[in-house]
């Protein structure tokens, strides 16, 4: 469903890092925008988005910043995934761009 060397990594404090990927290494025709939207203070809005491959849907399963805070407006037309979709990802060093860290450390 996606695959990309051009993925953004955003480090938070008491969270494992998070990455997002280019809408352009996604196929986007299995996302769903979901009716939940939030507000994240270090980062800004998003909303979810559920993720449907065949027969499965997985609600709120990924989420975009469609306003994110200036800090993060290089995510903004990037998406994450929860973290146990994540688990079969094999993420080089090389291909990992950290953003910002947020929180305190």
């Amino acid at each position: 469903m996606a695959e990309t060397s051009r993925g953004k990594r955003v480090l938070e404090t008491s969270h494992p890092p998070t990455y997002y990927f280019p809408a352009a290494d996604i196929k986007l025709e299995h996302l769903i925008k979901a009716d939940k939207r939030g507000v994240c203070e270090w980062k800004g809005r998003y909303e979810y988005y559920d993720i449907s491959i065949g027969n499965q849907n997985i609600p709120a399963a990924a989420w975009r910043y469609f306003e994110p805070t200036p800090d993060f407006v290089a995510i903004q037309q990037c998406y994450g995934f929860i973290a146990n979709l994540r688990a079969s990802l094999k993420i080089e060093e090389s291909e990992k761009e950290a953003i910002k860290r947020v929180g305190n450390t």
